[in-house]
């Protein structure tokens, strides 16, 4: 794998998804839809381990193109798949010369677009609509904040909601407002979707639903709807 001199010229460390058309291309992955880590870490030439890993859930050792994971004991633990997305988003930085430390934000970012790409994304809607279930079981082992992240991203959706561990995600098409706090509305919505009630939102072709989560096995809750109205499925 070339270093990240031959790149920097070219990819800014705020473009998640400049960086990943660079690298897909060098490895030939461009036009794949979906890159699965365990994919991309073989067509990387990593090494994965599992093993413990103190006070972390996973770390990258770039020097020595390997990556330990904790607790993960093959690959259908599908807990750990987003952990492995992760180092790798992070493995990808350090090839494209990005400064240390890494924002993990733009990490997160990058993960996500080497794993599901446009087409994917478009596919996806076209084929299941704003379903939040739906979409969620065609990526597989994704974690769903991750699915609904790339589907606001390409899609143009809006996507708010809780994670099964509780935590909120908020997600929009580049300029489209979002609450930066929860309101009084998302609270209502949410909380029919987790005593796990399905509802149309907006008539704009979303709802609000609950989702299993296979990536860390626990229910959430999400308001999901295309923000522009060429975006529902046909």
């Amino acid at each position: 794998m070339p270093d990240g001199s031959q790149f920097s010229p070219y990819v800014d460390p705020d473009d998640a998804e400049g960086a990943a058309v660079v690298i897909l291309r060098l490895i030939g992955r461009h036009l794949a839809r979906i890159n699965h880590p365990f994919t991309l870490s073989s067509s990387f030439g990593l090494d994965l381990r599992c093993g413990r890993v103190p006070g972390l859930v996973a770390c990258l050792d770039t020097r020595r193109r390997r990556a330990t994971l904790r607790g993960g004991r093959d690959e259908t633990d599908t807990r750990w798949h987003w952990d492995l997305a992760h180092e790798l988003g992070h493995y990808v930085a350090d090839v494209l010369g990005w400064p240390r430390p890494h924002d993990e934000s733009m990490i997160d970012a990058l993960a996500g677009r080497l794993w599901i790409r446009r087409g994917a994304v478009m596919q996806a809607v076209g084929t299941v609509g704003w379903n939040a279930m739906a979409l969620v079981r065609y990526f597989g082992t994704a974690p769903a904040a991750v699915v609904f992240r790339r589907v606001a991203e390409e899609a143009r959706g809006v996507a708010i909601g809780r994670d099964g561990f509780g935590r909120r995600f908020a997600f929009a098409p580049e300029g489209w407002p979002v609450p930066s706090h929860p309101t009084r509305w998302e609270r209502h919505h949410l909380r029919i979707a987790m005593a796990g009630g399905v509802e149309p939102f907006l008539k704009r072709g979303g709802e609000v639903s609950p989702f299993e989560d296979p990536a860390t096995e626990t229910r959430g809750a999400v308001i999901l709807y295309p923000a522009e109205p060429e975006f529902l499925r046909g």
